[in-house]
């Protein structure tokens, strides 16, 4: 897959792609309150571990531990009122831009709900809130392929 085709799937699935049901434990999951408190705010990736696809074959799925690159992260801004915005970086200007329109989200005990709009159609999304702090979010997610396929973004606090 070219590696804008393979941003976009990182995008479009770490923000959408997830299945409606947890796929984690949740044994030592940080509580809603915690999840509350800390979320606000803008958040980059910075690293991936589980299982993704294969950057040479979109049709193959991998066992990741890695960095990031900065042409594969991206940023979400989520603010108070329960909306989000996603951020790409683009290696042709050297800065960030939005990436589509503002999002919905809520949070439940530890999961993080998001709601994409398109058009008249919506999408629910749930991610689990791993971990939480005032520097880091991690945040677990399930490949469509079924739960066996999970995969944690690590995220670090930008502002």
């Amino acid at each position: 897959m070219k590696k804008t085709g393979w941003i976009s799937l990182l995008m479009l699935l770490t923000i959408g792609m997830l299945a409606f049901a947890s796929c984690s434990d949740d044994d030592d999951a940080p509580s809603e309150q915690e999840v509350k408190e800390h979320i606000v705010g803008t958040w980059q990736s910075t690293h991936i571990s589980g299982y993704w696809y294969d950057d040479n074959d979109e049709n193959s799925i991998v066992k990741v531990d890695r960095e990031l690159k900065s042409a594969e992260q991206h940023r979400i801004h989520i603010l108070q009122d329960g909306s989000f915005y996603e951020y790409r970086y683009s290696t042709f200007t050297s800065s960030w831009y939005p990436e589509g329109d503002s999002q919905n989200y809520t949070i439940s005990e530890n999961k993080f709900i998001v709601t994409k709009k398109y058009g008249s159609l919506s999408s629910k999304y749930v991610y689990t809130v791993i971990s939480i702090s005032d520097n880091t979010l991690v945040l677990g997610g399930c490949l469509d392929e079924g739960s066996k396929y999970t995969y944690r973004l690590t995220y670090k606090r930008v502002s």
